[in-house]
């Protein structure tokens, strides 16, 4: 009976033991799972800080573009007025006179009126924010969508609304210039007949994240052209493919090569949802890891595969390339 007692009084403590080991690694995995968390919520914030800097760099060249028009047009009216009072007396003399001296002050003047005018041109045609809506004819609206990244302009897309007021219904799309991989249609049926404004913003969002994902995939080129090769996409570069040099682990100071594919599950994101990084074995570790088809097996790097999902490409891979992830 004694050793019956000292079996189970070692089992209960074993079991004892295990459960708090659990109890302990369960603590752990929670607090990653909230770290995680936090740091994704972090970062969609400084997405959306970096988005809403972008949106007051178009903000503020569309207003010093109208400026300029506006001061080059009253620079020209002013010149005639001139030219036709001086009838010869220095005329060009003059003209400079006003361009030198009442220039600057003129721009600044007109640009604080452009900007107090901002939201009353709303539906004639405003440009706020890479979005300008203005009326076509008497049933239309026409909206423009300017895409940048980083404070640079690239292509310009247009949706055209039908409006049928009279009939009770909801605007439709007559006309677009959007590619044809992004689901318009599917985002038409789902917001235009409850606010317009919402249809804007989704459209925005997707075609701002196309623009993204693309010039994430052309800057990771620009910067890793050398140690990047095979790349291939989809149109909406929702899926990419490339092979990289990465870290080797086996004191190959050349780095080894990685197979990556990197997948954005839905069409407005930026940042991917998925990512997968096979490393192929060198040269000296093929035949140790050869597999039963006769091919050498690839390592998974799980570890670096997380890198791709918390920042964008180009800068996910530069931190790879670096080593300080192994």
């Amino acid at each position: 009976m004694e050793v019956s007692r000292g079996l189970t009084t070692a089992t209960l403590d074993a079991l004892t033991a295990l459960v708090d080991n659990v109890n302990a690694l369960a603590a752990v995995q929670t607090n990653n799972k909230e770290m995680f968390s936090s740091l994704r919520a972090m970062q969609e914030e400084a997405r959306r800080l970096q988005k809403k800097h972008d949106e007051l760099v178009v903000r503020l060249r569309n207003v010093r573009r109208r400026s300029e028009a506006t001061v080059r047009a009253q620079v020209a009216a002013g010149a005639e007025v001139v030219a036709g009072a001086g009838e010869g007396e220095g005329e060009g003399g003059l003209v400079k006179a006003v361009e030198g001296d009442a220039l600057e002050k003129l721009q600044d003047d007109v640009a604080q009126r452009v900007g107090e005018r901002a939201d009353e041109d709303l539906l004639q045609a405003y440009r706020l924010a890479g979005k300008s809506v203005f009326p076509v004819g008497d049933d239309k609206l026409g909206i423009r969508f300017e895409t940048f990244y980083q404070g640079a302009f690239f292509e310009s897309y247009f949706v055209i609304l039908a409006l049928d007021e009279e009939a009770g219904k909801p605007p439709s799309v007559f006309r677009h210039t959007l590619p044809h991989f992004l689901p318009l249609d599917a985002v038409a049926s789902e917001f235009l007949g409850k606010s317009v404004a919402t249809f804007i913003e989704k459209v925005s969002d997707l075609l701002h994240a196309f623009v993204a994902r693309r010039e994430h995939v052309r800057v990771l080129q620009e910067m890793h052209g050398e140690l990047v090769s095979n790349v291939a996409t989809t149109l909406a570069f929702d899926v990419v493919q490339f092979t990289g040099v990465v870290p080797s682990g086996d004191g190959d100071t050349a780095g080894a090569q990685a197979e990556f594919q990197i997948v954005y599950d839905k069409l407005d994101d930026e940042l991917p949802s998925r990512a997968a990084v096979n490393q192929v074995p060198s040269r000296k570790r093929r035949a140790e890891t050869l597999t039963s088809s006769g091919e050498p097996a690839a390592k998974r790097l799980k570890g670096l595969e997380r890198v791709f999902l918390e920042s964008a490409l180009p800068d996910a891979y530069a931190f790879v390339v670096s080593g300080s992830e192994a």
